[in-house]
């Protein structure tokens, strides 16, 4: 069986070890470049040293043809995101080490499908091909639009064109989710790339979240207040009565423009 497994800390050094005695075809990825020369050096395992979020890594990985991914660091955030790509990009089953039973409540709607599309131009039929096949698609796309975009005096195509479609069961969760799963799929990702950003400099960004308490039920608030961790974080909310769960952390009021 081939298995992916991500994040080599205690867990996951001890996951390894256990699997490894069973004769799989085992890969290992971590950022931390001492942890898998320590695990490739005492196990018969591949290591691969960058982030198990990373669409190349993953695929370096031979995640197309993973049998099983388990992610096991020490993000839950992150976590979910690996399973998702991972998902996507093919692998037939995915874990995720989820550590606050409090998070799993919270998004207990990842237990449907949730699908991760990029969307481009529509001379490319897969936007996940190596960059060299993408670039004959990309110019083809500029060069039939030229003439257009030299009318419009603008770039009608490109990166700032380009979208996540994220989706719930194979359907746009824009168009068939509630408000509460749109905005809680988007606080996921908000999330995982918040991670993505410590895991790359072990320095966490600062949060900002405008409004992101409405269309939540009282779980799902309660999360955001008070299990969110790591770093500074703002959160604005108009309804004074949603910040009674706030557990810690400070309120501010702002009035006509001015702290009250």
């Amino acid at each position: 069986m081939k298995i992916i497994i991500i994040g080599c800390g205690k867990v996951g050094r001890t996951l390894t070890e256990q699997l490894a005695t069973e004769a799989h075809n085992i890969t290992v990825i971590d950022t931390n470049p001492k942890k898998i020369q320590e695990v490739t050096e005492d196990l018969d395992v591949l290591g691969i040293t960058g982030n198990g979020a990373s669409i190349s890594t993953l695929q370096e990985a031979g995640v197309e043809q993973a049998d099983i991914l388990i992610s096991v660091t020490g993000s839950d955030e992150l976590n979910l995101l690996c399973c998702i790509i991972a998902r996507k990009l093919g692998c037939k089953h995915t874990i995720a080490r989820m550590r606050n039973p409090e998070y799993v409540e919270q998004l207990f709607f990842l237990r449907e499908e949730l699908g991760l599309s990029y969307q481009t131009v529509s001379t490319v039929d897969d936007p996940l091909k190596a960059p060299r096949e993408l670039l004959p698609m990309l110019l083809d796309h500029q060069e039939r639009h030229r003439q257009a975009e030299l009318d419009a005096r603008q770039c009608l195509t490109g990166p700032h064109k380009d979208d996540l479609a994220v989706e719930l069961d194979g359907r746009s969760a824009k168009t068939y989710g509630s408000q509460g799963q749109t905005r809680t799929a988007a606080l996921s990702l908000k999330l995982a790339q918040r991670e993505i950003f410590f895991q790359e400099t072990e320095e966490y960004p600062l949060l900002l979240l405008d409004d992101v308490l409405s269309e939540l039920d009282a779980k799902r608030q309660s999360f955001v207040l008070n299990h969110i961790q790591g770093g500074q974080i703002f959160i604005t909310c108009c309804e004074e009565e949603k910040l009674e769960g706030l557990e810690q952390g400070r309120s501010f009021h702002i009035q006509g423009g001015k702290l009250i």
